[in-house]
């Protein structure tokens, strides 16, 4: 591979990348990694990172096998408005 080639499968992942690769914001990939659902390091301290494997592993719980039985959305009901004046 030369410099110049890029990665087609990077082994980690930036938010900034990882949120192209999920077509998302960068600001979601952080929420994700701020409520500890997504694994990250941090590079040099400052920098995160997501390993291409805990990337695969987190899409692979999202989508449900062939064999299983889609999971149902699950919504609460809306509260109702309070007027208060």
């Amino acid at each position: 591979m030369t410099a110049n080639t890029p990665q087609t499968n990077p082994t980690v992942y930036s938010p900034a990348t990882l949120a192209k690769r999920w077509e998302c914001s960068e600001s979601h990939v952080r929420k994700l990694i701020r409520r500890g659902e997504l694994p990250h390091f941090r590079l040099g301290g400052k920098l995160l990172r997501i390993r291409t494997f805990d990337v695969e592993e987190f899409e692979a719980r999202l989508t449900p096998s062939s064999d299983q039985e889609p999971v149902p959305v699950v919504t609460r009901p809306r509260a109702k408005r309070l007027d208060i004046r």
